[in-house]
């Protein structure tokens, strides 16, 4: 359905009527008690459809008895399959209908199409009249399109420009004041849950804040965030994602808006460690102090982040620690370059001086702050190794265990410390790494746990969503094996994530691992099809899965059943594969080995895998079917 109005005696379509988010479809019925009512809903062709959410709202009360209220009628959302291919539509303005913004509403303001777009590209969303900072361009969001527990990528490029003129306005992703002209937009998420005639709504929960370029000249910017979605977004009856916050004077042009599910998967505990990607994305400024990038950075690399400004000892860039992928009792590694600059020169620091004793010529330190309620800690977890060098980078190193209180805590920012304020932090190559003394090299292969005799399930973790646990009773009478449940679709199981240094372009490697499929409810053994490429009966297979920062994951299938039969009654299978590591997956951000594709809904438990590299001269068969 189309608004229309006149316009000097001719219909036109109400561009405010028909974009503005709150817009909504009301149903007034007189329903009887004791009669049973099935709503529907279809398109303008007359097709069964399901609307991208939908908000059942009871009126007040009938002034007589027995009537049909909230507490006497089940709604019941049906299995209708949404079209989950992109979760946001039209993102890059290039199929925008007969309107030119299909797929985009407004919180305040005139939606519209724009040419050309943004990087080259045809088309952008504009919105123009905006009368408040939070007016901006947004999109509902298909609950049914997410998992909960899962994390989400989110990028946005933008632009702002002046209402009155069009000139580019270039802001400042460092200004948080909202009475500022200068402040820089950001993407918020818009919760609201609807109980009888209470509505609760979660307003502007931030999920992506501008970062700063490394060039800064044609006034175009980007929104960068992640986020988990969790239980209370899975029971909303509506999630409005809004691109807000700038200054009303400038209109906001959108494109290329991208929200990607990250695969749930923990390559390091940060993200964006070495700055190459260009901007400052998943740091933040901790304490008062700006941040940007700049180039060179250490090692012949081309960014590094700069923090300056800085009014705190504490002030620097920081980032949360994705406690999700935290195991605890696994030991790890970090290292970091770091320089520091004080009045344009370079500072000079005393490795041997100790904060609280002096306040100034410190050596810099990476510091966790663990808070969890009203309480906070700081642990040093890294400072410089050997002589500090003025004039050059330096390295940080430290090692620690993660504790429970790291992986229960409300949030864990990494951050630089004890750097007396108002010098200049240069920050590059942060990286996280394990600290104990396995080796890809043994006959274990490049796989630790891999027959999961440990006892639990470290090192492991779920994929696509799915919850891992150990289970007694592993095969050839072992102890323990792996079961992956909660599988929601087929692409969903459990896997291991791979060290780079294990990972060899060229060389072939040899897959053997024990599987069995479960029923969900009652643990009963369950069967598969070997020959099924699709649907609820086909069969686990064990793949490689690659994922670049901002890419979607790619699956590479290596192993499936041996001898393309599966034995009944709950035995053991065997999979069985061999393969070479392309080398896109070699230079993933994130690569893992994962076992899934057995049909949705069904327990899969996995136990002594094996995955070892082969010389060419072996001799191999292998019953993989793709």
């Amino acid at each position: 359905e189309v608004k229309t109005m006149l316009v000097n005696g001719t219909s036109v379509p109400d561009v405010s009527a028909n974009a503005f988010y709150l817009r909504r479809r009301f149903a007034t019925a007189f329903l009887l008690p004791g009669v049973q009512y099935t709503i529907t809903f279809k398109s303008p062709s007359g097709d069964h459809v399901w609307p991208t959410f939908v908000e059942p709202f009871w009126r007040d009360a009938l002034g007589c008895s027995p009537s049909a209220n909230e507490s006497s009628v089940s709604f019941l959302r049906p299995s209708v399959s949404p079209d989950c291919s992109s979760l946001i539509r039209n993102g890059d303005a290039e199929n925008g209908g007969s309107t030119g913004y299909s797929g985009w509403l407004e919180t305040g303001g005139i939606i519209s199409s724009v040419s050309p777009g943004l990087s080259g590209s045809p088309t952008a969303i504009l919105l123009s009249n905006r009368q408040n900072s939070f007016n901006g361009p947004a999109q509902f969001l298909d609950s049914r399109c997410f998992i909960s527990g899962l994390q989400y990528e989110i990028m946005v490029s933008y632009k702002l420009v002046y209402a009155v003129g069009g000139a580019p306005f270039q802001c400042n992703p460092a200004i948080t004041d909202t009475t500022l002209a200068g402040i820089c937009p950001r993407g918020t998420l818009q919760i609201r849950s609807i109980n009888g005639q209470n509505t609760n709504v979660t307003y502007l929960y931030p999920v992506a804040s501008s970062v700063m370029p490394a060039i800064a000249s044609t006034g175009n910017g980007f929104l960068y965030g992640y986020f988990t979605f969790n239980d209370d977004m899975a029971a909303a009856n509506s999630i409005l994602f809004v691109v807000e916050r700038a200054n009303k004077i400038f209109n906001i042009i959108v494109d290329d808006v991208k929200i990607t599910q990250s695969s749930n998967v923990c390559a390091s505990p940060i993200l964006n460690a070495d700055f190459e990607v260009g901007d400052n994305r998943a740091w933040y400024s901790f304490g008062n102090t700006s941040l940007d990038v700049v180039s060179p950075g250490a090692d012949g690399s081309n960014y590094a982040l700069r923090s300056q400004g800085r009014s705190q000892f504490w002030a620097s860039p920081a980032q949360n620690i994705l406690t999700d992928c935290i195991v605890v009792g696994d030991k790890f590694t970090i290292s970091g370059k770091i320089k520091l600059e004080k009045n344009g020169k370079p500072y000079i620091c005393d490795p041997g001086a100790v904060w609280g004793k002096v306040t100034n010529g410190t050596c810099p330190k990476f510091s966790f702050k663990v808070s969890k309620g009203t309480n906070a800690t700081i642990e040093d977890i890294a400072g410089l190794t050997g002589a500090w060098n003025s004039s050059d980078w330096n390295t940080l190193n430290g090692a620690g265990t993660w504790s429970n209180d790291h992986k229960v805590a409300d949030t864990l920012i990494l951050h630089v410390s004890k750097v007396e304020a108002n010098v200049t932090i240069y920050l590059d190559q942060v990286f996280f790494g394990s600290n104990d003394n396995w080796n890809c090299s043994g006959s274990t292969g490049i796989l630790r746990n891999q027959n999961l005799e440990t006892g639990d399930a470290r090192y492991w973790t779920g994929f696509g969503g799915a919850i891992v646990n150990t289970i007694p009773g592993g095969a050839g009478n072992t102890r323990t094996a792996i079961a992956a449940s909660n599988r929601v679709v087929a692409k969903s199981g459990v896997g291991q994530i791979l060290d780079s240094a294990c990972v060899e372009v060229g060389q072939l490697y040899q897959v053997s691992a024990m599987v069995k499929l479960l029923n969900a409810s009652n643990g009963a053994p369950m069967d598969c099809l070997p020959e099924a490429t699709y649907g609820p009966n086909t069969c686990p297979l064990a793949s490689v899965m690659s994922q670049s920062l901002g890419g979607i994951a790619s699956l590479h299938p290596v192993a499936s059943v041996y001898n393309g039969t599966w034995k009944s009654g709950g035995q053991w299978n065997e999979l069985r594969g061999y393969f070479t590591f392309f080398r896109t997956e070699k230079d993933a951000q994130t690569k893992m080995f994962v076992f899934e594709r057995a049909g949705p809904g069904l327990t899969l438990v996995v136990d002594e895998v094996l995955v070892t590299p082969i010389s060419l001269g072996s001799t191999t068969s292998s019953s993989l079917q793709v």
